[in-house]
């Protein structure tokens, strides 16, 4: 078993710094009709559905020349549970969404899994490649991040008391581009698909406004700001085309130099290539399971107001099966917060795995009544 905290743990995190969360540090100076607003949960509506003890064991399987490690959680005494498969979002992330880069080792994955186990929910979630217990085999591609989804939803309908017919795949930040990719790759078959915390935007309009918002914060001059972010987006846009980008041209803020060199390391260059031009609208257009958008009203990483519905909106122009929840008081990994979003920072990102936080309940009645119900488990 690889170690979590050795040399190359070290390197893997170097190479894969997780853009969006990354942007914390990059600046050392400083809708549709129909949605449903979820404030407080329906408390009896999820006491209905909260029956089981749960039960889980370490699992493995073969994608992509290497062996992946996860977590199989079950509720016990069912044998026709619907399933789900957790995709953690980008970078060093595993399959707990704990990541180096951030202190704390309560990440919500952790939590949301059993939680959805005690409604009755089997859920599989794992280590991405270069995450976690699974080895990184050489460059990052995101065709090896697709077969592992294929075969974690293989692996997991395979499992003893999962219903093989009623398997959901639930992709959070950067893990929803790799479910909304394989699915319009028609990659998967699956009964439908739940988008945490996912981007509307490309990754890089996301990374652009981002860096607008804390150049702002810091109270760069409008001249000054117009500049950098136009240097950085032709370097991105450079990089995107497979252009070599000389990063000390690009800013004198160290944090942007540093993004735009971690675009460009060779390890990674291809993927972040494909995933910057990526949009996520048009690949949902092509969806045409049910899906579920679910975001955090106090989400800083990425926008409710803008990402969440701008996804609802292009899922609806083929498809009559979309729901949209806003949690009121989740933020980006469904922590619950009360904070007002307006007070919030990016240092706030800092705060997501202290052992001190929980799933906001909001967040864990819609999840799991929208899976019971569409594997007709629960009518509303």
């Amino acid at each position: 078993m690889p170690d979590r905290d050795g040399p190359d743990m070290n390197r893997r995190i170097r190479m894969r710094g997780w853009i969006a969360l990354a942007m914390v540090a990059v600046i050392a100076v400083g809708c549709a009709a129909g949605p449903e607003v979820v404030d407080q949960p329906d408390e009896d509506r999820l006491q209905q559905v909260l029956n089981y003890q749960v039960q889980q064991q370490d699992v493995h399987f073969h994608a992509a020349d290497t062996e992946v490690h996860g977590t199989l959680v079950q509720p016990e005494g069912r044998d026709d549970a619907p399933g789900v498969v957790l995709i953690a979002g980008s970078g060093p992330t595993d399959r707990d969404w704990n990541n180096p880069l951030l202190p704390g080792d309560n990440g919500t994955a952790i939590e949301l899994s059993e939680r959805l186990a005690e409604a009755g929910i089997a859920v599989l979630r794992y280590d991405k490649r270069g995450t976690g217990h699974t080895e990184l085999p050489g460059a990052i591609q995101w065709s090896d991040y697709l077969e592992e989804l294929q075969q974690a939803v293989a692996a997991l309908g395979e499992a003893d008391g999962v219903d093989a017919e009623n398997i959901y795949i639930a992709g959070h930040s950067e893990g929803g581009a790799h479910a909304l990719r394989a699915l319009e790759q028609d990659r998967l078959d699956v009964s439908g698909v739940v988008l945490l915390g996912v981007s509307g935007r490309s990754m890089q309009q996301l990374v652009t406004d981002q860096v607008t918002r804390q150049l702002e914060d810091a109270g760069m001059g409008q001249e000054a700001m117009d500049a950098e972010l136009q240097s950085l987006n032709e370097a991105i846009e450079a990089v995107a085309a497979g252009e070599q980008v000389d990063s000390r041209h690009v800013s004198q803020i160290p944090g942007l130099v540093s993004l735009v060199e971690t675009l460009q390391q060779e390890d990674a260059r291809q993927f972040a290539t494909e995933l910057l031009g990526w949009q996520p609208t048009e690949a949902i257009a092509r969806v045409d399971v049910p899906i579920l958008v679910l975001h955090g009203m106090r989400d800083i990483q990425t926008d409710p107001e803008e990402d969440a519905r701008r996804l609802y909106d292009a899922a609806r122009e083929s498809n009559d099966d979309v729901t949209l929840a806003l949690i009121e008081h989740a933020d980006h990994v469904l922590k619950h917060l009360t904070i007002d979003r307006d007070e919030l920072t990016q240092q706030h990102a800092l705060s997501y795995n202290d052992p001190a936080r929980v799933l906001d309940e909001g967040a864990l009645e819609k999840f799991a009544i929208w899976v019971l119900t569409q594997s007709g488990q629960f009518e509303e």
